[in-house]
């Protein structure tokens, strides 16, 4: 049998009746299952911020609390009351905030150069060379958007452990707010080094 004759077997299998919704309906039955996952055990630890899952996605807990982190803001509330911790905190969401962006709008930099190039070649082939320079610059310039925008996006990730790591040492230490404060609002604190994420995580 050769290379052509299996991949014609493998095709007919999967484009026989009833094959193709069977598994359309197996994948979806899988991400039903995986948007319903979540932890069996609730962090109990007080006025200590940790992470768990539920409905398929990562969430931050303190206090019987639960915080969505959308883009970094869930983890900002999480450690309200650690100026150290929310100060890494507000670098994990602006990182994640300038890296999506940039990776936006550098993808549509992207797309929008590759069609104005396949337009310019369409209406007219015989077009000089450099009427091509501003959709491949485009092109070009959407692309290094993309990699500083992945690159904002994964360096990230150290700050949002910065910031619960900070806010449970300062709980540890008794620098945080009382366990169970349920305005989660910011008291004073001494005897704690500032955090400096510049010179404290070089990245980046």
């Amino acid at each position: 049998m050769t290379l052509e004759d299996l991949r014609a077997g493998v095709c007919h299998e999967i484009c026989a009746p009833g094959v193709v919704p069977t598994l359309m309906r197996v994948a979806l039955l899988a991400l039903a299952g995986l948007a319903g996952c979540s932890s069996q055990y609730f962090p109990q630890s007080p006025n200590h911020v940790s992470m768990s899952m539920q409905d398929g996605k990562l969430v931050y807990v303190r206090d019987g609390r639960t915080f969505n982190p959308g883009l970094g803001g869930g983890l900002v509330d999480a450690v309200q009351g650690n100026p150290q911790a929310v100060a890494a905190a507000e670098q994990f969401r602006s990182r994640q905030i300038t890296g999506l962006t940039a990776t936006i709008l550098g993808t549509a930099a992207m797309i929008g150069g590759g069609i104005w190039g396949a337009v310019l070649a369409v209406d007219n082939p015989d077009r000089p060379s450099n009427d091509a320079i501003a959709p491949i610059a485009m092109v070009l310039a959407g692309a290094v958007a993309m990699i500083a925008g992945a690159g904002y996006i994964a360096s990230a990730a150290p700050y949002q452990w910065d910031a619960i790591n900070l806010f449970n040492d300062g709980a540890d230490r008794g620098f945080g707010p009382p366990a169970g404060t349920p305005s989660l609002s910011p008291p004073g604190m001494t005897g704690m080094t500032s955090y400096a994420p510049t010179a404290s995580l070089r990245m980046r």
